[in-house]
């Protein structure tokens, strides 16, 4: 996590600091965009003193939901953005120390991000492009409800340092808009609830439309 954390952040500032030394005349302009796709979260190694002291847990979810919000400016080949970004899912199983029992209830983030993109421009309409980003998410489960032990908890949240990198592609609908297709590895450190710690990471792909000004 820390070297994956260390490296992500590194990327990062090389993209800002590329993107502050284009300026000037490769200035593009401001956009605002727009996505919506699906949220396949990994499985979540947990501990929990509350449930099982000292045992092995993992959490499973079903693919949930996810939607992006985020207004920018394009320099040149590069790209800055601030994010708002929500996902969610339905919890789907817990095994404790090997045990399998279903589980009910849901998990969601809701994160504040900066990104950075650099576009690879080239001969066709088809623009790829890599990003990486960092921020901040409350992440909150609810409703929680273990067939065979009882209900956990109503709803818990936590807020941590979230970080994100991916790549896509861009097509141009016209003059100023842009369909973007796009996938992202968004992890978070690990939140910490009442009744357990556990991990949290998914695999996100999303559709999306970019205007520009």
């Amino acid at each position: 996590m820390k070297k994956h954390l260390s490296l992500i952040s590194s990327t990062l500032l090389f993209s800002l600091s590329c993107t502050a030394y284009a300026g000037g005349s490769y200035f593009d302009g401001s956009y605002v965009s727009f996505n919506v796709g699906v949220a396949d979260i990994n499985d979540s190694d947990a501990v929990s003193p509350v449930l099982a002291p000292g045992a092995a847990i993992v959490l499973s979810a079903d693919n949930g939901a996810a939607l992006s919000l985020a207004a920018g400016y394009k320099f040149g080949n590069m790209r800055l953005e601030g994010e708002f970004a929500y996902q969610k899912n339905d919890l789907d199983s817990i095994n404790i120390a090997g045990s399998s029992n279903q589980i009910t209830g849901d998990a969601a983030s809701s994160s504040l991000l900066i990104n950075g993109y650099y576009d690879f421009k080239n001969k066709s309409k088809f623009t790829p492009f890599v990003t990486a980003g960092v921020g901040i998410a409350n992440i909150d489960v609810s409703n929680i409800d273990i067939v065979g032990v009882g209900p956990m908890s109503n709803a818990a949240d936590d807020s941590t340092f979230v970080y994100q990198v991916g790549a896509g592609v861009s097509y141009p609908i016209s003059k100023t808009v842009d369909f973007d297709l796009k996938y992202r590895y968004f992890e978070a450190s690990d939140p910490d609830f009442p009744i357990m710690t556990a991990e949290y990471a998914s695999h996100n792909f999303y559709v999306g439309i970019r205007n520009s000004f």
